[in-house]
């Protein structure tokens, strides 16, 4: 028999930082949801069958953890997100198209291709086209009216009718 640990599945993420300087921004607590705020890693290892060495920039949330490792229990709960317990699995498994994440009283759709921001107050609404925009530097809100914009205003209404 070999040694090690069976049955265990190791999950690491982390918290969300301040700004060290992006957006003119250095130390202040991330209420606007620029990337270096909302992005946070998440790596899963020894879960049994799941994909192993490969990247994977599917849109999960830290909402998505508690059902996630309720569903590796055999429980189950009424909370916010998803088990991405398939998705580990399963590359092409169908998975959502924009992640949701409230953040200074508003909230934030994301997608692979753009980011959209509502009610975080003082006029700050945002829009920016991250496969054009990765440094998030030409908020586009209200300038643009294409088919990711109102797709991600939709999930951002959904969600808030909830």
């Amino acid at each position: 028999a070999g040694r090690g640990v069976t049955n265990t599945a190791i999950v690491y993420t982390s918290t969300r930082g301040d700004y060290m300087g992006q957006h003119g921004l250095l130390g202040v607590h991330p209420r606007l949801p620029y990337e270096g705020a909302i992005r946070t890693p998440l790596i899963v290892s020894g879960l049994a069958g799941q994909r192993q060495g490969e990247r994977d920039d599917a849109a999960v949330s830290t909402a998505d953890l508690a059902p996630t490792i309720l569903s590796w229990a055999g429980g189950a709960g009424s909370c916010d997100g998803e088990s991405v317990t398939a998705r580990l699995l399963d590359g092409s498994a169908p998975w959502r198209e924009a992640s949701l994440t409230e953040t200074g009283g508003g909230w934030t759709a994301r997608s692979a291709r753009a980011k959209r921001s509502e009610g975080l107050g003082a006029g700050r609404d945002l829009y920016f086209r991250l496969d054009s925009d990765p440094d998030e530097t030409d908020n586009r809100y209200g300038r643009t009216a294409d088919a990711e914009f109102a797709s991600l205003g939709a999930a951002i209404d959904t969600r808030r009718s909830r």
